[in-house]
């Protein structure tokens, strides 16, 4: 697995309140750091990581253009190993013209500590 390709992604909706850094190897999950924080991680916090295991859902109408482009997001992340489908399903509007899927998945922080 390797999150290379999302390494520039700092902070956003999907993340909550917090920023995220990249602490170590491009292959390490990033970590949630309290915005009022605003510091670095030191070497020895790096090594010795929590993860946190958030659950998220959402109903995507694959029709509209923002909510296909989020619910691509969100799977390009889950076969690149970051976050973890839980449940899809998928299923037709009552018109049977337009396609939706409920999604289910959890995504993987690490923990930043509390300043020493």
């Amino acid at each position: 697995m390797s999150f290379t390709q999302y390494h520039g992604e700092s902070s956003g909706a999907q993340h909550g309140d917090y920023r995220l850094q990249w602490p170590g190897t491009m292959d390490g999950f990033p970590v949630l750091a309290n915005p009022a924080a605003k510091r670095d991680l030191k070497q020895d916090e790096v090594e010795d990581i929590d993860l946190q295991y958030d659950f998220k859902s959402n109903m995507f109408e694959l029709w509209d253009p923002a909510q296909k482009a989020e619910f691509d997001n969100i799977h390009g992340k889950i076969v690149n190993g970051w976050y973890r489908l839980l449940k899809r399903i998928d299923n037709w509007d009552e018109s049977k013209t337009h396609f939706r899927v409920w999604l289910e998945w959890m995504q993987i922080y690490g923990v930043a500590p509390p300043a020493r």
